[in-house]
């Protein structure tokens, strides 16, 4: 797994609320058990991850779905600007990009969902959308920050 993580040749399948859900890893640096991450002292949404305080959300939460699935697992994003920890209800597979996405729903694109660049059909059978983690969270924060 370890080889994989940061390449963005692959794709992680998570689901979330019945939705099935495609992350590149090329903003993943690592996912870790939810158990292990260790809860700040000073606040929730803050937790310590290698001796620093890191913004945590929950994959729910960032997609305004009311999930009452056990977050099993911890996924710790990080670009030039953003570091936080996102934990996921359950993680299905990766899956290497080798088929073509679908045409983009343009009724998605229409309500302003910026954050969802391909959607693909699994061996499954499950139509599942890739999601860009980065827009994600930077659409929740600006959404939700207070203005003085």
């Amino acid at each position: 797994m370890e080889e994989i993580i940061g390449n963005n040749d692959y794709l992680i399948e998570i689901e979330c609320d019945h939705i099935h859900l495609l992350f590149p890893l090329d903003n993943i640096k690592t996912i870790i058990s939810g158990k292990d991450v260790q809860k700040s002292q000073i606040n929730e949404t803050t937790a310590i991850y290698q001796g620093r305080e890191v913004v945590v959300y929950s994959l729910s939460m960032l997609l305004e779905k009311n999930s009452t699935a056990y977050e099993k697992y911890a996924f710790v994003v990080e670009n030039e600007d953003i570091e936080a920890i996102v934990y996921v209800d359950e993680v299905k597979g990766i899956h290497p990009l080798k088929s073509k996405p679908y045409p983009f729903p343009n009724c998605l694109k229409q309500l302003g969902v910026d954050y969802i660049i391909n959607c693909y059909m699994l061996e499954e059978g499950y139509l599942a959308f890739e999601i860009d983690f980065i827009k994600l969270l930077t659409r929740f924060y600006k959404k939700n920050i207070r203005r003085k």
